[in-house]
């Protein structure tokens, strides 16, 4: 498997950070893919329209904008990597985490420009002046000086008021004769007369089909079923995600405070403990190593040895 896999949260996050000069606090905040936008330009600068990159997105459609950047750039350099964009989208941290430790594996091997400036790099990119501070989440609101749909209101100032309207008209009416009154008051009648709409027809009431009607009903609760099953999945998964997190970190802290203490064969299971615990759809066999302990009593009393703390 390849050593990439093995690279913990803390440390991705401090790589990224120390890379393009950013302040992420996790993981998921690579979510909107302009992180891995910028990396890509690290390895290959100016491959990478960098002022295409929304910063500040923080709906999926932006974050699906940022990942078709990403994509063509893939395509035009001959990345053979296929983007799991339907997931990285929705912020959840095994999934980030994954896509960013390929990343991280991707950039050591290809020898990343030293004299790259990345807060230049990224200034022409929206939101690119913040991004130095924490990343938004995902679902974040929006301003208050932006309406719902997105786009700002309109100055008063360019805009005709009632009060110059009502002064262009008595201006008009003062400087007409009075001879003209009975002349514009016929005319005027003849205009009401033939403004008035033509009566239409209603239209016809629908036809409403029954066998329609039970059908769409039929799917619309199967739709909610199917949601709320989804929903119990993913809380499943994140439940079982936060304890493997939790294993992962006591592990590397035992192992860091080890040091040359560990013997050889708890530092063999702790190897294989962290090969299972990264180990994605292609690699899910339990290791051969792992088999070979002779029995339960004879791991758990290897783990529990004093002089085998990880």
């Amino acid at each position: 498997m390849d050593a990439g896999y093995f690279v913990g949260r803390k440390e991705i996050v401090d790589w990224v950070n120390e890379t393009l000069q950013l302040s992420l606090s996790k993981v998921e905040q690579t979510a909107s893919g302009a992180v891995a936008c910028q990396l890509l330009d690290r390895i290959y600068p100016g491959k990478v329209p960098l002022s295409k990159v929304n910063w500040d997105a923080k709906l999926d459609y932006e974050f699906l904008a940022n990942y078709k950047v990403l994509q063509n750039a893939f395509t035009k350099l001959k990345i053979d990597k296929q983007l799991p964009v339907e997931r990285l989208v929705r912020a959840k941290y095994q999934d980030n985490l994954e896509f960013m430790q390929w990343f991280k594996r991707f950039y050591e091997l290809n020898n990343p420009a030293l004299d790259y400036d990345p807060v230049a790099a990224r200034a022409g990119g929206k939101g690119a002046v913040g991004a130095a501070r924490v990343a938004p989440a995902a679902g974040s609101s929006f301003s208050n000086s932006t309406r719902v749909g997105g786009t700002p209101s309109k100055p008063l100032a360019g805009r005709t008021t009632s009060r110059s309207i009502g002064s262009s008209i008595g201006s008009s009416s003062s400087s007409s004769s009075s001879g003209s009154g009975a002349r514009d008051k016929e005319n005027s009648s003849s205009r009401t007369a033939s403004s008035k709409p033509a009566a239409k027809a209603a239209p016809p009431a629908p036809v409403v089909d029954e066998v329609l009607v039970q059908k769409a009903e039929a799917l619309r609760q199967e739709n909610a079923t199917l949601q709320a099953t989804i929903e119990g999945l993913e809380k499943e998964r994140d439940f079982y995600f936060e304890k493997l997190t939790v294993v992962e970190e006591m592990l590397q802290e035992r192992q860091a405070a080890a040091g040359d203490n560990v013997t050889p064969e708890v530092a063999d299971l702790v190897e294989q403990i962290f090969k299972v615990l990264y180990a994605t759809e292609s690699t899910t066999a339990p290791p051969a190593s792992v088999a070979s302990v002779d029995s339960p009593e004879a791991a758990a009393a290897a783990v529990a040895a004093p002089s085998a703390v990880v």
